[in-house]
């Protein structure tokens, strides 16, 4: 982080300088003093002995959370106008969508592969993952005890998934009855854990669904489960992803129909195309007030330098609204995930190897964001990062990462 820091105190110089306008000296002494700010702060973890990660654990290591208390997410605001914060600082998500397939190997190797995706996001900037469960028919990964602490060591947070079957039938009451105790058994199951950031039911289900009768349950039993999530475990937000703002209407008419304000529902956005900023920019006139994040986001079409433009353009697009959107995730870590679409949107190839330039553009993007914003907040910097089973509650100087381990 020290060399990385330094890295961007110059490059923003550099960029900073070649500006013209009366606001130029401004931005650069903004930009620059958080750099500065992200530079002594990491001196000062270094100094304290706590800036080092673990390496290797298996399932038994992290199968009770290790007495560690689980994060507090909270989201505050109305009118289109939210704060999103973690353990009460205030956060933008700078994530990816996680789409490794590494459930078929032991947990040893499945930490050791963890070790160097996570330690590569932590580097590059990144600070949020999301998954998917079984979704379009495709086995994902496991986002279970152990992908949580591991990311948790990482200063990672987790979108946890939980798959939501576009061929249910939303208008039985069993049916009803029985996923709602089965994401009751999981939110109990995970929410303690510090790496959970929100609780991701359902992705594209409404995409997927073709009886117009079956998609008004769903949006209705979609509210139901939000609100049974949200009783069990207030200290996390929901997040329900779909297919750009198509199915809107009748999630608006599901959530605002008993009147109750719901700040910590989230819509999730994944958008292919630079209508990105036509989305984002009507928004409030589809009368729905509830955060956004980007839950996906890709330039379809677009290859090479182009490609790497293109996630630099959405980012900046979607950070224009920063009050009424926490952030976004980019679609996809790797070429290697369960679907096919993912051999062109991978950013990363098997060996955790950047495809073209669209990743280190990404990673440009997401430092400059993590460096203003520890001007707000260097306390992010200076928390020890946890452990997995330093005798039971502790902490402990670790060794650090190298790449070259993996």
């Amino acid at each position: 982080m020290l060399r990385v820091a330094i890295i961007r105190l110059g490059q923003n110089l550099a960029r900073e300088l070649s500006i013209s306008g009366k606001h130029r000296r401004r931005r650069v002494f903004t930009k620059c003093l958080s750099s500065v700010v992200l530079v002594m702060a990491t001196l000062l973890y270094l100094t304290l002995g706590v800036f080092a990660f673990p390496t290797g654990g298996s399932a038994a290591d992290f199968g009770d959370g290790d007495g560690v208390s689980g994060s507090v997410v909270t989201i505050a605001g109305e009118d289109f106008d939210y704060v999103y914060t973690v353990n009460g600082v205030p956060e933008t998500i700078r994530g990816v969508g996680y789409n490794v397939i590494y459930r078929g190997y032991s947990d040893e190797e499945r930490a050791r592969l963890y070790d160097r995706d996570f330690w590569l996001m932590w580097q590059s900037g990144f600070n949020t993952i999301a998954g998917w469960d079984q979704d379009k028919g495709y086995e994902q990964d496991k986002f279970d005890e152990l992908l949580l602490t591991k990311a948790d060591q990482y200063g990672l947070g987790v979108i946890m998934p939980y798959y939501l079957p576009p061929e249910g039938d939303y208008t039985s009451e069993d049916y009803r009855q029985q996923v709602s105790e089965d994401v009751a058994a999981f939110v109990l199951r995970f929410k303690d854990y510090p790496a959970i950031r929100m609780w991701g039911l359902g992705n594209e289900v409404l995409l997927a669904i073709t009886d117009p009768q079956q998609a008004v349950a769903f949006a209705s039993f979609l509210v139901e489960l939000a609100d049974m999530v949200h009783e069990i475990d207030p200290n996390h937000p929901v997040i329900y992803r779909e297919s750009e703002d198509v199915f809107v209407p009748i999630l608006r008419d599901a959530i605002l129909r008993d009147g109750i304000r719901r700040p910590w529902l989230v819509y999730g956005l994944n958008v292919y195309t630079f209508r990105i900023n036509q989305i984002l920019a009507n928004w409030p006139q589809l009368g729905l007030d509830i955060p956004i994040v980007v839950s996906e986001f890709a330039p379809i079409g677009l290859h090479g330098e182009e490609r790497a433009r293109g996630y630099t353009q959405m980012w900046q697009a979607l950070r224009s609204y920063p009050s009424m959107v926490f952030g976004g995730l980019a679609y996809v870590w790797t070429t290697e995930g369960p679907e096919p679409v993912d051999r062109l949107f991978g950013l990363l190839d098997s060996r955790a190897v950047a495809v073209d330039e669209s990743f280190n553009q990404l990673s440009a993007e997401y430092l400059d964001d993590a460096s203003f914003s520890s001007i707000l907040s260097v306390s992010q910097l200076l928390t020890p990062a946890r452990v997995s089973n330093p005798g039971r509650g502790g902490f402990e100087i670790r060794r650090h990462y190298r790449p070259d381990q993996v």
